[in-house]
């Protein structure tokens, strides 16, 4: 079991001393015990002493009962599927305006025609295929309520990149209003004329949505979703 998240500092003769004649910036970067903090790392610790990364303390979502969500480890688990090439979950909102999960992803469209038998062929299939197995991984790692999906969109062009090759947060973030449609409507799949982003909101109950079953998804040869611990030891796309 995971100890309490905390920033993540590090110690050591490699680690710098301070800021040169800047006490205050010195101040602020070290704790009491002479850790660097500065980094802005968020991790957590389990009872064999092992430290676990959970993700960076300026990407982190403050949801409407107070929760806090870490995107880093949301992305590790959705592109835990093969079907999904690269993701970034963000704060997005509900119909009430309140503070919810969001995410946009990048689909994998050559694994998706391997799929052998009945593979999804429409936008809306392929969006009810991923929705599916979303919702699948978020009750199999058995995620709270607040950390489950509340919508999530598919992107048609490839994401902004970083020199690191990371999905460019700030740039997604910054100009959000031009990758989700504006046709987008509760409980609907929307399209933008072919353009931008087909998406779903998942945060419609699944027995009004065209859903793939657990059953289905195995039968599909779809029912591969390995665990985070999984994914961490055999890395990651980003």
């Amino acid at each position: 079991m995971k100890k309490a998240l905390g920033l993540i500092g590090v110690k050591g003769p490699n680690v710098m001393m301070g800021y040169y004649k800047d006490e205050e910036a010195t101040k602020q970067a070290f704790d009491e015990d002479g850790y660097l903090i500065a980094l802005g790392d968020l991790g957590s610790q389990d009872e064999n002493g092992y430290f676990f990364f959970e993700g960076r303390d300026k990407n982190k979502i403050v949801t409407a009962n107070g929760e806090n969500i870490y995107p880093e480890e949301i992305e590790l688990l959705l592109k835990s599927t093969k079907y999904i090439k690269s993701v970034m979950a963000y704060e997005g909102k509900n119909n009430e305006g309140k503070t919810t999960l969001a995410a946009l992803y990048e689909l994998d469209e050559d694994a998706i025609k391997e799929i052998p038998e009945n593979a999804p062929k429409t936008s809306e299939e392929i969006d009810s295929f991923i929705l599916s197995l979303v919702r699948q991984m978020e009750r199999r790692h058995r995620l709270p309520s607040e950390k489950c999906i509340g919508k999530i969109s598919r992107i048609v062009n490839p994401f902004p990149r970083t020199l690191k090759m990371d999905v460019d947060r700030n740039v997604v973030l910054a100009n959000l209003g031009e990758y989700l449609p504006e046709s987008q409507t509760n409980g609907s799949t929307s399209r933008n004329n072919g353009e931008g982003l087909s998406s779903i909101r998942a945060d419609i109950p699944l027995d009004e949505q065209k859903i793939y079953t657990d059953k289905t998804l195995e039968k599909m040869g779809s029912d591969q979703t390995p665990s985070i611990k999984q994914e961490a030891e055999h890395g990651s796309d980003q």
